[in-house]
């Protein structure tokens, strides 16, 4: 008896000890759940495509309705892939000469599912622009800056 008391010996604990134990295990589960989540987007690719305009299209008196209904188009194909998590980042150089260019950076399963969405870009399917596909990989990013 007296040890027990030196212990704080409380028969009630043993009945806690199943409840702890049935929680350990809740939140290992829930941690190998997250875990598998994160190692399954880790598996995912990038890739980055470059886009140029066609050649005539660099003037900009050869442009009509289609091209500028094309590019709308091409537009919100990439908001439909950013909406899926599969768009990194998308954007062009800002000049409109024989150098211009944009890029559009992709996070996929495979080089095939890139090379799908960016032969079906509607710029692309469009002839609007060409693009050549490239493995990337986003070594840092600022979190800081916005889309402005």
């Amino acid at each position: 008896m007296m040890l027990r008391k030196n212990l704080n010996y409380n028969p009630t604990k043993f009945m806690q000890y199943d409840d702890i134990k049935r929680d350990f295990i809740k939140i290992r589960e829930l941690v190998s759940t997250t875990l598998a989540k994160d190692v399954c987007c880790l598996e995912k690719k990038q890739y980055l495509y470059k886009l140029r305009l066609m050649p005539n299209l660099v003037d900009e008196k050869n442009w009509t309705e289609k091209e500028n209904k094309i590019v709308q188009e091409h537009f919100e194909a990439l908001e439909v892939l950013l909406e899926e998590n599969k768009l990194i980042m998308a954007g062009r150089t800002q000049n409109f000469d024989a150098s211009t260019f944009g890029i559009v950076i992709l996070q996929v399963d495979s080089e095939e599912e890139a090379r799908s969405l960016m032969e079906k870009d509607p710029a692309v399917a469009g002839n609007v622009m060409t693009a050549e596909l490239f493995p990337y990989k986003v070594a840092l990013y600022n979190h800081q800056f916005s889309n402005n």
